[in-house]
């Protein structure tokens, strides 16, 4: 390679250097332009933003415990009727149909009474014939006992000739054998004939007794027959509607077929299943004080205010009261004493809005050991049933039941939202959020009862609020009036 060469090559790299450097060069010049026209951002101001929030004002109060559940409506009784006796039918109830409502004693359906005739007329017969026999020997018992005077006098007076014409012949030698053996064959006769009568009077109280008796049994058939020809009718035992019936004339009835089944719907039970610590603490039993404290003990000193949680308004008038068992002493058993007979708000589950219709809480029925829970029953009359305006309770309808309990004293009543699930609530102290455990002496629906942890006055926030920050600041937006 030619010196010439080299000296292009070195001559043309030197250019390319020379160039980068330009370049690099007007870069460095625009950047430092560009930042020289870069104005500074401008310095943002540090605000704390309050948060909106609802406060209540703490207010102590008594508050009356209302036990719920749920439970279907029933018809205290049901009846299944079935014949006793056997036979055609060949009458029926014209409305025995389901849903027809049939009044007490009327004639549900007849059965075929010949055959049940006949034999009561026969039983009737026998009677007659059982009792005419005692009368008969009876009569004849009274005649043969004078009879028996007679012959006891003709037995005497025959006796006394043997003797006479015997002593004659035999001492005197009056008179001849064939005398003294007549008389003695007289006397023998009369004894015999009087032995006779007096074993037959021995006989006849036996016999007024056999007969007696046969004329009780005829009696007692006569009863049993007549008992299966007013059997052959059957009736209504009480006003009832009809849940189903399956009898029609023509058809053959057995003893212990179901023809019919009434139900009587003027009362209704719902058997409510409560929890056995709502039972223990809230319920209220006849024998057990009344009010109750919040940390669950009874006060025995203190009675309960005869106000409830159900309008009094709506309570139905004497009337129609409910039906109350009779007094038993509830320390001969070991079972639960009868609940204080309190009036009980029923909602239909489908109609949760309309106005209730109002029950009685009757008694204990059951503890149910698997599920812990203790059945309740609370009854409600025809006139109960049908207040209100709208439908009636009817069997069949899910309803839920809130009973009357023991009564809270010294609770703060809060929206259940306002209590955390660490039992804890946010108080509003100077402005700030501050974060307080309380202690939650029950729960009610959407409500929450304080029992300890906030201050009479205190005002509490019923906002909302997930997780806020203790000491946050706060903008109190309104305050919630105390629904009570």
């Amino acid at each position: 390679m030619s010196k010439t060469e080299n000296r292009r090559r070195g001559a043309r790299l030197i250019t390319r250097l020379v160039i980068c450097a330009l370049i690099l060069a007007a870069g460095v010049a625009g950047m430092a332009a560009l930042s020289a026209m870069k104005k500074p951002p401008a310095e943002a101001s540090h605000e704390e933003r309050p948060i909106r929030v609802e406060i209540k004002k703490a207010r102590l109060e008594d508050v009356q415990v209302a036990i719920s559940g749920f439970g279907e409506a029933r018809p205290l009784d049901v009846v299944t009727l079935s014949p006793e006796v056997s036979g055609r039918i060949i009458e029926t109830h014209p409305r025995l149909d389901a849903g027809e409502i049939i009044g007490k004693g009327e004639t549900i359906l007849k059965i075929d009474p010949t055959s049940y005739a006949a034999e009561r007329d026969a039983a009737r017969a026998r009677l007659s014939q059982a009792e005419n026999g005692v009368i008969r020997l009876e009569k004849q018992y009274a005649a043969d006992r004078n009879r028996l005077a007679t012959l006891r006098r003709n037995s005497d007076l025959a006796r006394a000739e043997f003797r006479r014409l015997s002593d004659l012949y035999e001492k005197e030698s009056v008179g001849t054998r064939t005398n003294v053996e007549r008389a003695e064959q007289a006397y023998n006769a009369a004894a015999d004939q009087m032995d006779q009568l007096e074993r037959a009077l021995a006989i006849y109280p036996v016999q007024i007794k056999e007969n007696a008796a046969a004329a009780d049994s005829a009696r007692a058939a006569l009863a049993a027959a007549a008992a299966n020809l007013s059997r052959c009718r059957i009736t209504a035992p009480f006003t009832g509607r009809v849940k189903s019936a399956s009898a029609a004339v023509g058809q053959f009835a057995a003893p212990g077929q179901a023809v019919a089944v009434l139900a009587d719907d003027s009362v209704l039970e719902i058997r409510v299943p409560i929890d056995s610590r709502d039972a223990r603490r809230w319920l209220r039993f006849e024998d057990s004080g009344d009010k109750h404290k919040t940390d669950g003990t009874m006060d025995s000193a203190s009675t309960v205010d005869s106000a409830s949680t159900v309008d009094s308004d709506s309570i139905v008038d004497s009337d129609s009261a409910m039906v109350s068992a009779s007094a038993v002493d509830s320390h001969e058993t070991a079972w639960f004493d009868r609940p204080a007979p309190v009036p009980c708000a029923i909602r239909w589950t489908e109609a949760p809005d309309a106005p209730p219709w109002m029950g009685e809480l009757d008694r204990v029925v059951a503890f149910d050991t698997g599920t812990r829970t203790l059945a309740v029953a609370v009854r409600v009359t025809a006139a109960a049933a049908k207040s209100g305006g709208g439908l009636p309770l009817v069997e069949g309808m899910f309803c839920s039941v809130t009973i009357p309990g023991r009564t809270l004293e010294n609770v703060i009543r809060l929206p259940r939202w306002a209590v955390s699930f660490e039992n804890t609530a946010y108080l509003a102290r100077d402005g700030r959020l501050r974060t307080v455990p309380v202690s939650v002496a029950r729960v009610e629906e959407e409500t929450a009862f304080i029992s300890d942890g906030i201050p009479p006055g205190a005002d509490v926030i019923v906002t909302r609020l997930a997780d806020p920050l203790e000491n946050s600041l706060l903008e109190i937006v309104s305050e919630t009036e105390d629904p009570s």
